[in-house]
């Protein structure tokens, strides 16, 4: 499901995009610490994010937890078209395999 997410913003894939995330989740960003967080549906930021791929786009796991069989969370550095994101991933399990239902980042 990560590869899945950083081969999507790799090769600009919003099929491949997709397939990582359940569609009804929820992406938040703040940009500055003093900046409001802002939260939107996934459906709306995917086709930007499929607009510029990056090869070199390269991301780690950081950090990660589990919180049950179904529930997991991942802090993770992206680095993507210039630019060191730090995102946090929580995931669920679902009946087509482990799915993110929430990416929160700052940058």
């Amino acid at each position: 499901m990560l590869d899945a997410y950083l081969n999507g913003l790799k090769h600009a894939d919003l099929k491949l995009l997709e397939s990582a995330f359940v569609p009804d989740g929820m992406f938040c960003a703040m940009r500055d610490p003093k900046a409001a967080v802002v939260c939107t549906p996934f459906a709306e930021v995917f086709p930007r994010w499929a607009q510029v791929g990056d090869p070199k786009a390269q991301g780690k796991v950081l950090a990660s937890q589990s919180a049950g069989e179904r529930m997991h969370s991942f802090t993770y550095q992206l680095d993507f078209d210039g630019k060191r994101f730090i995102d946090q991933f929580l995931l669920y399990r679902t009946e087509t395999g482990w799915r993110i239902a929430a990416k929160t980042s700052q940058y």
